[in-house]
């Protein structure tokens, strides 16, 4: 065999182990960005109705993001925003810090994971329960969504309306409640500045 063949064989091989790279790492990579996100829909029929509806997704910090609902309907104006059906979310923060939602229906859009939970809407944490007739979830939001709207929060749970809190030795009444899902600190508080929030102890 003379030294030009071996020499074509060699690079035929670097090539092609060039290009293998190259697929491998931005087609075929499950992690091409820093939100990890993985969404399984079951029996999606000819009205757009899915049954057994699940995503998950994985922000910066770690912190995971579990949605499940029996039935979602998708937007025909809008692929990417969902009208759910019989919903439970969960969030497991750092320490082990986890929140636990249920509500009858919810918005949920699966690019921004931004999810609206209306209707019988019960928040369960380490430390209370929380009910209300509307919770706003931003989780983390990626880079475009971010340069198209810089001033949109993220990593946040605003519950809205008819709020009570119920802890071991007290209960509260709210307006608002906005839970910062990075510190796990909350904020409490009524639409009209002169009046107080009801704190009835037990």
């Amino acid at each position: 065999m003379s030294k030009n063949i071996i020499i074509q064989i060699i690079l035929m091989i670097i090539v092609f182990f060039i290009i293998f790279i190259f697929l491998n790492k931005y087609f075929f990579s499950n992690e091409t960005s820093s939100k990890k996100t993985i969404n399984t829909m079951k029996e999606i029929s000819k009205d757009n109705l899915i049954k057994n509806l699940k995503y998950n997704s994985i922000n910066d910090n770690g912190d995971k993001y579990e949605l499940l609902a029996e039935y979602g309907k998708i937007d025909n104006n809008n692929p990417e925003i969902l009208y759910l059906t019989k919903v439970k979310g969960y969030l497991l923060l750092e320490n082990n810090y986890k929140i636990t939602i249920s509500s009858e229906n919810a918005k949920f859009n699966n690019k921004s994971f931004e999810t609206t939970f209306t209707t019988n809407v019960k928040i369960n944490t380490n430390e209370e329960k929380i009910y209300g007739d509307e919770l706003y979830i931003v989780f983390n939001l990626d880079k475009s969504e971010l340069e198209k709207r810089p001033l949109k929060i993220e990593n946040k749970a605003i519950l809205s309306n008819n709020i009570r809190i119920i802890r071991s030795t007290y209960e509260m009444q709210a307006d608002v409640v906005e839970i910062d899902l990075i510190t796990n600190d909350s904020k409490v508080y009524m639409h009209d500045k002169n009046k107080n929030v009801i704190i009835k102890n037990f």
